[in-house]
């Protein structure tokens, strides 16, 4: 069972400064990310679960009451020996007939253009669809 959240503005106010008197200053740009993960989570695709709490660590933000919920109900599956292998919990680490060579180098592309993008977003460009074109332009 997922919980869902729904924010007006006021309560989005409060809850941002709840969190950063909590946990410091917080990467608020995760919250659409988190929340498509959730999406994901709830349509079935277990793997993302992994994912989800991955970034939530690398970035330094407090993880979500779905993601905490999915990955104790997983791990307690695991504790009680109701499976037989990280699969059947968290879904295949690779979909059968993948091509880890190039999956490899998607991935090494997509963290090129994700480190590009934050160093120009810091620098002061919008986050936006252009900003992805040109740096996808950029880098081929």
């Amino acid at each position: 069972m997922t919980t869902q959240f729904f924010w007006d503005d006021d309560d989005l106010v409060s809850e941002r400064r709840r969190l950063d008197q909590k946990f410091g200053e917080i990467d608020w740009e995760m919250c659409p990310i988190l929340l498509r993960r959730q999406k994901k989570y709830e349509e079935g695709d277990k793997g993302i679960v992994l994912l989800a709490l991955w970034q939530c660590l690398g970035s330094n933000w407090p993880i979500p009451p779905w993601l905490l919920e999915a990955f104790d109900a997983a791990y307690k599956r695991h504790l009680l020996c109701e499976t037989k292998s990280w699969d059947e919990i968290f879904g295949p680490c690779t979909r059968k007939g993948a091509q880890l060579d190039a999956m490899r180098r998607q991935w090494d592309k997509a963290e090129d253009v994700y480190y590009r993008v934050e160093e120009l977003r810091k620098a002061g460009k919008p986050v936006n669809k252009d900003l992805f074109k040109a740096v996808g332009k950029e880098r081929g």
